[in-house]
């Protein structure tokens, strides 16, 4: 029986579709599909429990994993709990949004172990955050963070993109000085990408042109060049100790279980993904 370094979970549940996502997600998902997937995911979990002995790490993503409700929350991560070892858990790392994530939500996530978490802000300006879709305005985020930081979870990640249409130079690097500014540890910065099927691709979108995107990506060296953080991924910057585990274990060869909607699992010799639909994955 092969064992597996990391649980990857995938929370379909989100309040809106970005114009951007090209993730499989189910916005204004019915509370009986929700709690459908609950039962389900738990069932799984509770199927690979012996495999998950060896976890390491633990990486909820969406979709909003922070669009549960908290009540819906506290059963998935009591369904985690129940199947892992958590005294061996060494990064448990949780998607939000600001716009969803409260002092609540952020109590649970703290005493259920949760010890990284990674606010999906995408832009400070109200104007571009319109553009890409984005719910919620700019009043959610210092809330958000605070909620997360006050229950005591330290290794906090925020996420940037950049090429968005009508965002130039400046704007981005006020983005990036905002995001720097606040107590993080970990810092995304993705260029966007229009992924046929995505709104922003159907409305015929244009990113930032190449030499702007170039323009930005050096204006990310420039503002974390003094700082403590450093580059370990294409997309990914880190204080010392806070680069992502559960993404440098996949990198490097090791083995995780894909549980939810979309999510694909590697045990090491062979890969394969659970069905990119609700509906599917219910019915086994």
């Amino acid at each position: 029986m092969k064992r597996f370094d990391s649980l990857y979970i995938h929370v379909p549940f989100c309040a809106r579709k970005c114009g951007y996502c090209a993730f499989y997600s189910v916005p204004d998902a019915t509370g009986e599909s929700r709690q459908l997937y609950l039962q389900q995911l738990t069932a799984q979990l509770r199927a690979a429990r012996d495999r998950l002995q060896t976890v390491e790490t633990i990486f909820i993503g969406g979709g909003t994993p922070s669009a549960l409700t908290a009540s819906e929350l506290t059963t998935l991560l009591d369904a985690i709990r129940t199947a892992v070892r958590p005294e061996v858990i060494w990064e448990w790392s949780v998607e939000a949004n600001p716009e969803s994530m409260t002092l609540e939500k952020a109590k649970i996530l703290a005493v259920h172990g949760v010890n990284r978490v990674s606010l999906g802000v995408q832009s400070f300006d109200p104007h571009l955050r319109a553009v890409l879709g984005r719910g919620g305005d700019c009043h959610h985020l210092e809330p958000a963070m605070d909620a997360v930081l006050t229950v005591g979870i330290r290794n906090l990640g925020v996420d940037l993109i950049y090429g968005i249409p009508g965002q130039d130079l400046e704007a981005w690097q006020r983005d990036l000085r905002r995001a720097l500014a606040w107590p993080i540890t970990h810092l995304s910065t993705y260029a966007l990408t229009l992924e046929e099927g995505t709104a922003m691709a159907s409305a015929d979108h244009l990113p930032a042109d190449d030499d702007l995107q170039v323009a930005m990506w050096d204006a990310v060296e420039a503002a974390t060049g003094p700082t403590a953080f450093r580059r370990y991924e294409v997309s990914n910057l880190a204080k010392p100790g806070f680069g992502c585990r559960h993404n440098l274990l996949a990198w490097h060869g090791g083995t995780y279980l894909g549980l939810g909607p979309a999510a694909a699992s590697f045990d090491g010799e062979t890969r394969w993904a659970q069905p990119a639909d609700l509906t599917a994955w219910l019915a086994g």
